[in-house]
């Protein structure tokens, strides 16, 4: 009888340390700032798509009062972006598409120096980065600073066509209703120059279709 108590204890004692208490739950890891910089950048493009949706919307209303109502909703929508991209910078400063996005979101709120800023370090860390070169650019445009957009859309022009040619499609717009208390001249010198590129522009793209083979 003692011998068979010995061997239940014995064949207890592994039972009693391996199942017999609660084991602590392991904890989940920690996000790492590079992480949660992502999150935060992922949750700022959010919130810009949905400044496009209000866009969208108040371009077609036909109520003003609406159009005022849906353009100030983009607005807060745009703000939100910044506070989410100035948190992704803060947790990852050398994230060139966050401070891209943070430029873009200055941008739409008319904050242009903040904007320029925000482009220069994007372009700082990827300097070849098209998408920061054309709004820039446009930033560039905010505050009258033509030969600089000038010089962004040769650029874009000999980098990537489709950019460069909606980086020219601002330049029109621009030139189409220019800020008030511009020059007249200034004005009248960028679009000549706009309607030489928008001409050179339509000469490389009928090359390029006629040099296409025909099947």
């Amino acid at each position: 009888m003692f011998k068979v108590v010995l061997i239940l204890i014995f064949f207890a004692a592994p039972l009693l340390a391996d199942g017999g208490a609660a084991k602590p739950e392991a904890k989940a890891a920690e996000p790492s700032p590079m992480e949660l910089a992502t999150d935060h950048y992922n949750q700022g493009l959010k919130s810009r798509d949905k400044a496009w949706k209000y866009e969208q919307r108040a371009a077609a209303d036909k109520k003003l009062q609406d159009r005022h109502e849906n353009l100030a909703k983009a607005e807060k929508e745009y703000k939100k972006v910044i506070e989410q991209q100035l948190a992704a910078t803060a947790l990852n400063a050398d994230f060139h598409e966050s401070f891209s996005s943070l430029g873009y979101a200055y941008r739409k709120v008319g904050e242009y120096v903040a904007a320029l800023k925000a482009y220069d370090r994007a372009l700082e860390l990827a300097p070849n980065y098209v998408e920061a070169i054309e709004y820039r650019a446009e930033a560039y445009l905010g505050l009258g600073r033509l030969s600089e957009a000038k010089a962004a859309y040769e650029t874009l022009f000999l980098r990537d066509p489709q950019p460069a040619a909606q980086l020219l499609a601002a330049c029109r717009g621009w030139g189409t209703a220019p800020p008030a208390g511009v020059d007249s001249e200034v004005v009248a010198e960028f679009v000549l120059w706009i309607e030489a590129k928008e001409a050179t522009a339509r000469e490389m793209t009928g090359a390029n279709e006629s040099g296409q083979e025909q099947w």
